[in-house]
């Protein structure tokens, strides 16, 4: 009934399907996925104390909403991007902006390994230490 996708295509499909392939990757996908995020909230929770994330376990991405001392935002992104840290807040996702003090930032991890997800946060914090701290 599809007449948009080369039939070759899918006998391929199909056959990835049928000899288990496809639920093989999946599994694959899901360990390294879980192991990325179980990185990331570790190293968040080490070097930015108080930090709530959300976002489901299976996502791709969290969102990390840092207490008010690390704020306010427009510092916070000021000097991640000084120190080479690449990010992006949810606020550039809102159409209103929401007035929160907090640093909410929306952190993917599906491309990174756990040592590249720890380094790139450590480096954060080095240039985001409380006051005093």
């Amino acid at each position: 009934m599809d007449l948009g996708n080369p039939a070759v295509d899918q006998a391929v499909l199909a056959e990835f399907i049928r000899t288990g392939g496809y639920d093989r990757q999946l599994r694959r996908c899901q360990r390294a996925y879980r192991e990325r995020r179980d990185a990331l909230v570790a190293v968040l929770a080490e070097c930015f104390p108080g930090t709530a994330v959300s976002g489901i376990a299976a996502g791709l991405h969290v969102i990390a909403r840092l207490p008010e001392r690390y704020g306010p935002e427009p510092s916070f992104m000021r000097r991640a991007n000084a120190a080479g840290v690449a990010l992006r807040p949810l606020s550039d996702c809102e159409t209103v902006p929401s007035g929160s003090r907090t640093v909410d930032l929306l952190l993917g991890h599906a491309h990174l390994t756990p040592h590249e997800i720890t380094r790139g946060i450590r480096l954060l914090a080095s240039v985001h230490r409380e006051p005093g701290g």
